[in-house]
Parts: structure tokens; sequence; C-alpha cells
């Protein structure tokens, strides 16, 4: 695929995940992680939609963002922070860490990182 057509695919990507995301932006975060996290957060987190290029090489990570079968929402969070998302769950700001248990920076991580991309 071309530069325009991988370009408009991911932004027709993005605006589909912007309608459950609004839908839940009013609810707790829990539920709002339990909704988006197995469906919006895969799409957002995964590299952007790049042009096909003869030389060029995939992130090898990208095979590992979207949700296993069986996996529940924990379990996908928690593997992505022990997994493809390792480096950002490792740079979250001292002063979070200790206020977030290992548990809960396994949430909040990826959910920020998918809210980054959806939104940037």
């Amino acid at each position: 695929m071309d530069r325009a057509v991988a370009e408009e695919a991911e932004l027709k990507l993005v605006v589909l995940a912007l309608g459950p995301i609004h839908l839940v932006q009013a609810k707790p975060i829990a539920e709002q992680i339990e909704a988006l996290t197995l469906t919006v957060y895969p799409t957002l987190l995964a590299p952007p939609i790049e042009a096909d290029a003869l030389l060029f090489v995939r992130d090898p990570k990208a095979r590992e963002i979207p949700p296993k079968p069986g996996e529940d929402t924990q379990q996908y969070l928690q593997r992505l922070c022990g997994g493809p998302l390792t480096a950002d769950c490792k740079r979250v700001v001292p002063s979070c860490k200790a206020r977030w248990s290992p548990r809960s920076r396994s949430k909040k991580v990826p959910s920020a990182r998918a809210t980054r991309s959806g939104t940037a």
C-alpha cells in the first residue's frame, strides 16, 4: 500500500476508536479500562499503519499487542507491561510509582499510552 492509503487507514482506525472512548469517558477509570482494554487499546497501542517498503523492518513487538484468546483484562495489561510496553511501564514518573502498586501501574500506563496515541 502506498503512503496515502496507509495514512487514511491509520486515521480511520483512530476515528473509529473515538466512539467507544467518548461513551465511557464519564465513567470511573476502572470501568473505562474494563470497557476499552481488549478492544480499543490494541488498536491505539499498535505501531501506526505505514506504507509498504521492500526493505522496511517492522517492529517485532507489534505482534504481541493484540489480546491473546481467552486473556482477560488484567492478564492482557500485565502481559503488555511485561512485554511490548516494558520501557513505557518502567518510565513512569517516580512519584507515581510510589502511589501505584505494580498491578495498578500495569493498568494505567497502557491506558495513558493508548490515550496519547489516539489523541496525538
